[in-house]
């Protein structure tokens, strides 16, 4: 008799995705994989960088702050507006490509044109005092510490102690080539919200394989720690409440 033919085996890609969540702390998830060639670097092959920047309203004037950071889209010499490398970094020139101030409230997320008319409202006030906004700030490359320096000096226009024309004072590198002694802001608020590896073509040169499953574990894990910390919250207020 012949002998029976041996059954192919299909052999199916590892869950990466939800090997590499279960090991790690729950601060960080992954949400999809891709093979890539041995010179690929995530750092330098990097087409566009997202960094977000979150921060309280208070009575901060937000259309000062945003007068002062379109001030800083395009090319410029950032060495004013950053942690100094001079080992390391020759070229302080970098390019921002787009830069907002976006509102979130309870009801809904805006750009800062739906929020300057609030500013100086007695009415509005105590509403607008606590709503929640960030920076959005979109570039090939930054320099160390440059978003922190940015907000640091945006912050002071918001309060009132600069002007917006500070920007132009602190590109203008052949009037001031020595940085000014500021304190950088809080690192804590600070997201790298997005990366892209755009090819030439404009498509995207590291196609991510993500699984609906895979995804649907991490929105949980979000959905969870947004939770318990939204009524970590909502107690402080109520804290606060009971003060009035």
């Amino acid at each position: 008799q012949p002998k029976p033919l041996l059954k192919r085996r299909q052999i199916t890609e590892l869950s990466y995705t939800r090997i590499l969540n279960n090991i790690l702390p729950p601060t960080i998830r992954i949400l999809g994989w891709c093979p890539v060639t041995p010179s690929f670097s995530a750092r330098f092959s990097c087409s566009d960088r997202t960094y977000r920047y979150h921060f309280i309203r208070r009575n901060l004037n937000l259309s000062a702050m945003d007068e002062a950071l379109q001030k800083m889209v395009g090319r410029h010499d950032f060495r004013n507006l950053c942690k100094m490398n001079v080992e390391q970094v020759c070229n302080f020139e970098r390019v921002i490509k787009s830069a907002k101030i976006v509102v979130a409230t309870d009801a809904k997320r805006g750009s800062i044109d739906d929020a300057v008319s609030a500013n100086g409202d007695d009415d509005n006030h105590q509403y607008h005092y606590r709503d929640t906004c960030h920076f959005e700030i979109i570039g090939q490359a930054f320099l160390w510490h440059q978003i922190r320096c940015i907000v640091s000096v945006l912050f002071m226009v918001g309060k009132g102690l600069e002007s917006p024309d500070i920007v132009d004072h602190l590109l203008d590198v052949e009037t001031n080539p020595g940085k000014p002694s500021y304190p950088m802001a809080d690192e804590l608020p600070l997201v790298l919200h997005r990366c892209s590896y755009g090819g030439t073509d404009g498509g995207d040169r590291v196609p991510f394989r993500r699984s609906v499953r895979d995804l649907w574990r991490v929105a949980c894990d979000l959905e969870k720690r947004w939770e318990e910390m939204t009524l970590a919250a909502a107690r402080l207020r109520d804290g606060l409440d009971s003060l009035l």
